[in-house]
């Protein structure tokens, strides 16, 4: 976390804060790529239990999506949320750095340290 990007810090905080925005068609493929990562993650010893569990959410939809890598859909899905609510989202910034902080709810900068509580 030593490095702020602006893009990278505002696509984390929309996609963690505001899931309940994404599409029905959207979340199955955030539900299959964090399966699949999951299931990468774990090796030889948990993959049958998720290899079921990631047929449920594969399909046409979940792979046009993913086409481009889960980079390309996160900001894809972060930038049609803010187009469709954008103006009912409140970016939480921290008041001396100006950088997006981790929820809505924050009281600390985990970039420059203040707190506000």
């Amino acid at each position: 976390m030593n490095d702020y990007q602006e893009e990278e810090a505002l696509v984390r905080y929309i996609w963690n804060n505001f899931g309940q925005l994404r599409t029905i068609q959207e979340n199955r493929a955030a539900m299959f790529l964090m399966l699949t990562e999951k299931a990468c993650a774990m090796g030889e010893d948990g993959p049958a239990f998720y290899r079921s569990r990631i047929e449920e959410f594969s399909g046409p939809d979940t792979e046009e999506f993913l086409r481009g890598g889960r980079e390309k859909f996160r900001r894809s899905v972060v930038q049609r949320i803010l187009s469709e609510h954008g103006s009912s989202i409140l970016i939480c910034r921290c008041p001396d750095c100006d950088r997006v902080v981790i929820t809505p709810n924050a009281k600390q900068c985990l970039w420059c340290g203040k707190d506000w509580h």
